[in-house]
C-alpha cells in the first residue's frame, strides 16, 4: 500500500523533502488540499503539438493540447516529457501565467532538475533569480542546484556568496553541496579557501575528507593530508579505497615507496581490500623508478592476495620491462596478459616498439608498426611519435622521415616533426631544416611555436644568426607568437654567436609582447658579459634584474663567480662571491652549481 504524503514527509529529512515530494507525485495520484482536478486521461498529452504550440507562441492551443485544467501533477507529467531545456523553460514561464496555478517550490525544483540533468548549468544561473519571488523563495535543494551550476560554470566566488546567502536565509547547505563546492576550490589551486568551507561543515563525509585530501597531495601539502587522513577516525569516518590510493599515489611520486606499501599493507589490516588502482600506483611509480624487480614481485603478491591486474597493471609492467631492455620477459607477461583476456592495445604496442627501438632491433620494431593494424588497432600519433622520436635518437633520419610522411597531413601531426628538426640540428643541417619548414606548410602541417623552438635550437652554427632571424620574422608573420623557451632559445643563440645586439633586440621583442623576461634570460646575457670580462656590465645587468623585480638565484650567482675566474677577473670574481654570501648562498652551494674546478 502507497504511503501518504504526510507519512512519507515524517521519514524524510526536510533538507531532501523536496526531491521526495517530487518523486512521490511521479509514482501516485497523490491528493492535495486544493480542489480535486477533473478527471484526466491516462493517456499521456500530445506532447509534439504542446511543444510546436510553446515554440510558435501559440500558447492559447497548449491548455487544448493538455485536455484540461492545469494542475501540480500533470504540470509535472508535461515538463519531465518535454524533450528540450528551451521547451521546459517556456512551459514553466506559460505555466505561471495560468489561472489558478501558482509556482511553488515543487515546480521550480523540477525545473531546475531537470537543467541540472541537461548539464544546462548556464541556465540554470539565468533563470534562478527569475523563477522565485517574494511569495515563493528558494529552499536548501533550489541552492544546491545553482551552487552546482556556479561551480561548473567556473564562477566558485559565487557559489562561495551562494553559501552566505544561505545562511542569511538560515538555510543549511547539505554535505553535497559543500562537497561540490570544496572539490571546485581544490582544482582550483585555492586550497585554503577550501580548508576554510571544511572547517565549517557540520558532518564532513568521507567524501569530503577524499576531495580535500586529494587537493592537498595534488597542492604539494603532504604533511597537512597526512595529518587530515590521522584525523579521520577522531571524526568517525573510516577512510575507504579512494583514501588510501590517494595518499599512496603521492607517496610514489615522492619516490617514498617503503611508506606507500605500509599504507598499503595498513589498508589490508583494517579490513579495506586494496584495489587494483592501490597496487597499479606503486607499480606505475617503481617501473618509471626502474625498481623492475620489485614492481614484478609486488604484481605477484598483488595476484596471490586475489586482486585481478587489470589491462593498466599489465601494460605498465610491460613498458618498465621494455625500458630496462628486458624484451623477452615483456613478451612473456603479454603472452599472460592475452591468457587472462586482456588483447594487446595501442598503450601496449608503443612499449613493445619503443623497447626493440631502444635496443637497436629497428626491423622488429618495424614489423611490428606495421602489424599493429592487422591486430585491430591501428598506430595512433603517440605511437608515431614514439617511433619518430627514437629513431631520431638513433640517427636514423631517413626512416623517420618515411613515418612522418605515411601519417596523415593535418594540424596535430606537427608534433612529429619536433625530434626531426633536433636531428637535423645535431647535422648541422640548416638549409635542410629550412625547407622542411617550408614544406611542411605546404602539406597541411603548419609549424607552431614548439616547432620554431626545436628548429632555433638545432641551429650548431649560429654565425648564420641572420637566417635564424628571418625565421624568426617569418614565424611573427604567420601569426605565430613566441613563448619565453623561444625567445631564450633565441637569446642564447645569439649570445654563443657573440652578437649581443641581437640578443637585446629579442629582449626588446619580448617587452613588446608583454613576456619580460624571466631569470633565465638575464642568467645568458650574465654569462655573456661574463665571457667578455664586462664587470662594469654585468653591475648594470644586476641593477636591472632586480629593479623589473627578478632576484638573483643561485644560477645567476655561480655563473658569474665561476666565468669571471675563467677569464681572469679574480678580483671582480671575488667580490661577486663575497655579495652572494651576504645574500645567504654558501660556497658549497655556488660551486657545486656551477661544477668548477676553481678553488674559491
Amino acid at each position: 500500500m502507497a504511503l501518504s504524503l504526510a507519512a512519507l514527509a515524517r521519514r524524510t529529512s526536510a533538507a531532501t523533502l523536496d526531491a521526495a515530494i517530487l518523486r512521490f507525485l511521479s509514482s501516485s495520484a497523490a491528493r492535495f488540499s486544493t480542489p480535486s482536478p477533473p478527471r484526466i486521461s491516462k493517456t499521456l498529452p500530445n506532447l509534439d503539438a504542446i511543444a510546436a504550440a510553446l515554440r510558435s507562441s501559440q500558447h492559447g492551443e497548449v491548455l487544448t493540447h493538455i485536455g484540461g485544467r492545469l494542475t501540480l501533477f500533470l504540470f509535472l507529467k508535461v515538463i519531465r516529457s518535454l524533450r528540450d531545456s528551451d521547451a521546459w523553460v517556456i512551459f514553466f514561464d506559460w505555466a505561471g501565467a495560468q489561472q489558478g496555478f501558482l509556482h511553488t517550490q515543487v515546480t521550480c525544483n523540477a525545473l531546475l532538475d531537470l537543467l541540472e540533468r541537461a548539464r544546462r548549468s548556464e541556465q540554470i544561473v539565468v533563470v534562478f533569480r527569475r523563477i522565485f519571488s517574494q511569495d515563493c523563495k528558494p529552499n536548501a535543494l533550489s541552492y544546491c542546484y545553482l551552487v552546482k551550476a556556479l561551480c561548473r560554470t567556473g564562477k566558485i566566488d559565487k557559489a562561495c556568496s551562494t553559501i552566505a546567502e544561505m545562511a542569511r536565509e538560515k538555510l543549511v547547505p547539505d554535505v553535497f553541496t559543500y562537497n561540490v563546492v570544496i572539490d571546485t576550490l581544490c582544482k582550483a589551486r585555492r586550497i585554503s579557501r577550501a580548508i576554510e568551507f571544511f572547517e565549517t561543515m557540520p558532518e564532513p563525509d568521507v567524501v569530503t575528507y577524499n576531495t580535500l585530501l586529494g587537493g592537498l597531495c595534488k597542492n604539494g601539502r603532504v604533511a597537512q593530508a597526512c595529518s587530515l587522513f590521522g584525523s579521520m577516525e577522531g571524526a568517525g569516518i573510516t577512510p575507504s579505497d579512494v583514501t588510501y590510493t590517494t595518499l599512496i599515489d603521492v607517496f610514489c611520486k615522492m619516490c617514498q615507496f617503503e611508506t606507500a606499501y605500509g599504507l598499503l599493507q595498513l589498508m589490508a589490516s583494517r579490513k579495506c581490500s586494496p584495489t587494483v588502482y592501490s597496487y597499479c600506483s606503486i607499480i606505475n611509480g617503481l617501473c618509471k623508478n626502474r625498481k623492475v624487480d620489485q614492481a614484478y614481485q609486488l604484481f605477484e603478491e598483488m595476484k596471490l592476495a586475489g586482486c585481478k591486474p587489470d589491462r593498466v597493471t599489465y601494460n605498465t609492467l610491460i613498458h618498465g620491462l621494455c625500458v630496462k631492455q628486458r624484451l623477452h620477459e615483456a613478451k612473456d607477461l603479454l603472452t599472460v596478459m592475452v591468457e587472462n583476456g586482456f588483447q594487446p592495445d595501442k598503450i601496449t604496442f608503443t612499449a613493445l616498439i619503443e623497447g626493440l627501438c631502444t635496443t637497436d632491433r629497428i626491423k622488429e620494431a618495424f614489423v611490428l608498426f606495421q602489424g599493429m593494424a592487422k591486430q585491430g588497432c591501428a598506430p595512433d600519433l603517440v605511437t608515431h611519435t614514439v617511433l619518430v622520436s627514437k629513431l631520431c635518437i638513433l640517427r636514423k633520419l631517413r626512416p623517420a622521415l618515411s613515418v612522418v610522411r605515411n601519417y596523415p597531413a593535418c594540424p596535430e601531426a606537427v608534433i612529429l616533426y619536433t625530434p626531426i628538426f633536433r636531428e637535423l640540428g645535431r647535422r648541422r643541417g640548416f638549409d635542410r631544416a629550412a625547407r622542411l619548414l617550408q614544406k611542411m606548410a605546404r602539406r597541411g602541417v603548419p609549424p607552431n611555436v614548439v616547432t620554431y623552438t626545436a628548429f632555433f635550437k638545432g641551429l650548431g652554427d649560429w654565425k648564420e644568426g641572420m637566417r635564424a632571424y628571418r625565421e624568426f620574422r617569418r614565424m611573427l608573420e604567420q601569426g605565430i607568437e613566441p613563448d619565453m623557451v623561444a625567445y631564450n632559445v633565441l637569446v642564447d643563440g645569439f649570445c654563443k654567436a657573440d652578437r649581443l645586439d641581437m640578443a637585446e633586440k629579442m629582449v626588446r621583442y619580448m617587452d613588446q609582447s608583454g613576456l619580460p623576461p624571466n631569470i633565465v634570460t638575464y642568467n645568458t646575457l650574465v654569462g655573456h658579459h661574463c665571457r667578455k670580462g664586462k664587470v662594469e656590465a654585468i653591475g648594470e645587468l644586476l641593477h636591472t634584474m632586480v629593479s623589473r623585480g627578478r632576484q638573483p638565484d643561485v644560477a645567476t650567482w655561480s655563473t658569474l663567480v665561476a666565468g669571471l675566474f675563467m677569464v681572469g677577473q679574480a678580483d671582480a670574481a671575488y667580490s661577486f662571491l663575497n655579495l652572494a654570501m651576504s645574500q645567504g648562498y654558501t660556497r658549497e652551494a655556488l660551486r657545486f652549481k656551477a661544477a668548477t674546478k676553481f678553488k674559491w
